[in-house]
């Protein structure tokens, strides 16, 4: 439904803030591709590809909003590259595939290792495992385990 006026599109938006909750929303929104390329055109000395969008919205005061260039986060990484999942999991042979949600997105390009983290967390929970149940393999997947929450951590 569109407004017919910029005095009905005015009633919209507020009676959009007054229907939010008393709580405060925090949104972040990633921007890539047009709308990257939209900004590259009104900022062309910034390098950046992407952006990050930062919002607080309530019902009791006007939304902030904070638009910022972001850069690849932890790519080509050394500590991320070694994954240690090849000895726990034989992706090749695997009928349980990871199939990624969103094809691709703005996010594999800043933060590629978000991809490898669910993809590798998805293998160690499958319960598909190259090795016996051995307390020395168990070892071996929680080490695995561990590493993908430290490599999210160092990610968010």
């Amino acid at each position: 439904m569109a407004p017919e006026s910029l005095l009905d599109l005015e009633k919209i938006v507020f009676n959009f803030f007054k229907g939010l909750p008393q709580a405060t929303i925090i949104c972040i929104s990633i921007l890539g591709d047009d709308y990257a390329s939209w900004l590259k055109n009104l900022l062309p000395d910034e390098p950046a590809h992407s952006w990050i969008i930062f919002s607080r919205l309530n019902s009791d005061c006007a939304p902030i909003v904070i638009i910022l260039p972001i850069v690849s986060a932890l790519a080509g990484s050394q500590d991320y590259e070694d994954s240690s999942s090849d000895i726990l999991f034989e992706k090749k042979s695997s009928d349980k595939l990871w199939h990624c949600p969103w094809g691709h997105a703005v996010v594999d390009e800043i933060a590629p290792l978000f991809r490898t983290i669910l993809e590798e967390s998805y293998l160690s929970s499958s319960g598909y495992t190259t090795l016996e149940d051995t307390k020395e393999n168990r070892l071996i997947w929680w080490n695995q385990r561990r590493k993908l929450d430290q490599w999210l951590s160092d990610l968010l």
